[in-house]
């Protein structure tokens, strides 16, 4: 159930931003929680209008590739990915977009 920790954590971070009606969410496609997991638990623990979007991933790996990972496995909990290029994992890739989540705006 980490969605909701997840979740309850942006509501009360929009909050302090001074949301009372809706936000703007991002979350980016190499996170370990889906944008709609993200949205419908949300949606169950407040009543607020809201815009979750995802946000595509953009690497940078040693072989000079420098765009979109390629994910491997995806599930609750997880994301691998490695670099479509050259198949590289972990501390070869550096991650420039794509693995948070943002609060874009609030209403």
């Amino acid at each position: 159930m980490h969605e909701i920790a997840h979740a309850q954590a942006v509501i009360n971070q929009a909050k302090k931003l001074g949301a009372k009606k809706g936000a703007i969410v991002e979350v980016g496609e190499l996170c370990d929680l889906e944008a709609h997991e993200l949205e419908e638990t949300m949606n169950r623990l407040i009543n607020w209008n809201l815009q979750v979007k995802e946000k595509e991933s953009k690497i940078e790996c040693v072989c000079g590739y420098k765009g979109k990972a390629r994910i491997l496995d995806k599930c609750h909990g997880y994301c691998y990915f490695d670099c479509p290029n050259c198949s590289a994992l972990g501390k070869s890739i550096k991650v420039l977009e794509g693995n948070e989540i943002k609060i874009l705006g609030v209403e």
